[in-house]
């Protein structure tokens, strides 16, 4: 069993959507179409995220309903069960129209647990 915190899970959704926004960063659609590396990368990351997002306790969860979890959590099975049918469409969506805002949420969360640590307000939070 994992040790890991739900802090550290939120870090690694941050970077996997700082990962797939630097991967796209600068590139038409038509661009990223032609890229096949870089839509395995960014799918990839996505991956990453809606695993990380799953393994958010439903304490935290219900704590930021701006987060669409379940959302972030389905994208993960839509990627790994359809791999065969991936939509480039789709995936330029999420990851140039809704990851941005997801960023900042999250930074919003992650701020937020800085703040209360830093209060004390975090002591006997379980990981």
């Amino acid at each position: 069993m994992s040790k890991r915190t739900w802090k550290l899970y939120l870090a690694d959704m941050l970077a996997s959507i700082e990962k797939a926004l630097s991967y796209v960063a600068g590139l038409r659609y038509e661009d990223f179409l032609g890229d096949s590396k870089t839509q395995d990368a960014v799918v990839r990351n996505l991956e990453v995220l809606s695993e990380a997002a799953h393994r958010i306790p439903a304490e935290v969860q219900k704590k930021h309903p701006q987060i669409p979890w379940s959302q972030i959590i389905s994208i993960r099975n839509r990627l790994i069960h359809g791999y065969f049918a991936v939509d480039p469409e789709i995936v330029w969506t999420i990851v140039t129209n809704e990851l941005p805002e997801l960023r900042k949420h999250l930074e919003a969360v992650q701020q937020e647990e800085v703040s209360v640590a830093g209060n004390g307000g975090g002591r006997n939070e379980k990981p």
